[in-house]
């Protein structure tokens, strides 16, 4: 058996003494009433006001303890237990369309998957130059599609972006009466086990080479070619800060083991940047 419901746990008690308090009220006012005057009055106004004050906690008490139709339903146990299979209901199916969301593929995860496979199958070794004194520099880094331009204002989905200099040269800008020859080779392993699982239009590397933006008018002159296990395979020609239309290159990788980007610079003046992207 239930036990009792709240609703009904205002006792037997209180309400006496809320008949108590009463009677005791009506008492005293025909007492006051009798005697008359401002005193009795005074006495009565006393009186009263100790009978709400012992009155009033009990009054709260049994309207608080008197719940609302609405407020008895939301306390019922059914009723949430109820509520609750609602709610979890809800999360279930919200969660199940996560789950087919999270399963469809999109162009972002595939391209994702891409280039993690294209860099198992070219992995960058390092860079050397010459000359290798401290005032000589190049700099291999990525090509950044927000920042990075070619002259002719154009960006590209990712590449390599080779910066050549002579740190003196370089200070001096455009007129300065400094050059150099520098000599870059940057060395890539390939690895011939995860191409030959490619497919045969994937087993080539394909682009092109364009010139940066921030070469800024250098009067630098550059040859780019492309060795492949020691075999020049592709040969730019002389390329300048005005160079639109650098030849495209599309080199077989099948079977290789190594691959040098070679870069030999007449430099002066402002770095000569250049960029190794996809041929779009």
């Amino acid at each position: 058996m239930q036990g009792v419901p709240d609703t009904m746990k205002f006792g037997v008690v209180q309400k006496m003494r809320i008949l108590v308090l009463i009677i005791i009220s009506i008492v005293v006012y025909w007492l006051t009433y009798l005697a008359g005057g401002k005193k009795g009055r005074a006495a009565f106004c006393g009186a009263m006001a100790a009978v709400i004050a012992f009155l009033g906690p009990y009054v709260v008490e049994y309207f608080d303890g008197n719940k609302s139709p609405k407020q008895e339903i939301e306390g019922n146990s059914q009723f949430n237990y109820a509520k609750d299979q609602v709610n979890i209901a809800d999360e279930s199916e919200n969660e199940q369309i996560d789950s087919e969301n999270n399963e469809k593929p999109n162009k972002d995860e595939h391209d994702e998957t891409e280039g993690e496979s294209n860099a198992e199958c070219i992995s960058f070794m390092g860079e050397n130059h010459e000359p290798s004194g401290a005032a000589t520099n190049v700099n291999v880094s990525g090509w950044e599609k927000d920042s990075d331009y070619d002259i002719a204002g154009k960006t590209y989905d990712g590449g390599v972006k080779i910066t050549i200099y002579d740190m003196f040269s370089a200070l001096d800008g455009n007129s300065s009466n400094i050059s150099n020859e520098i000599t870059s080779e940057i060395y890539y392993a390939l690895n011939s086990d995860e191409i030959s699982k490619l497919s045969e239009d994937d087993q080539h590397f394909a682009g092109k080479f364009v010139i940066g933006k921030e070469t800024d008018g250098s009067p630098s002159t550059a040859v780019i070619s492309i060795l492949i296990d020691g075999r020049e395979v592709y040969n730019s020609g002389e390329v300048n800060c005005y160079s639109l239309d650098i030849p495209a290159f599309d080199v077989e990788l099948s079977g290789k083991k190594e691959m040098v980007i070679k870069t030999v610079c007449q430099h002066k003046g402002n770095p000569l940047v250049i960029g190794m992207v996809d041929n779009d």
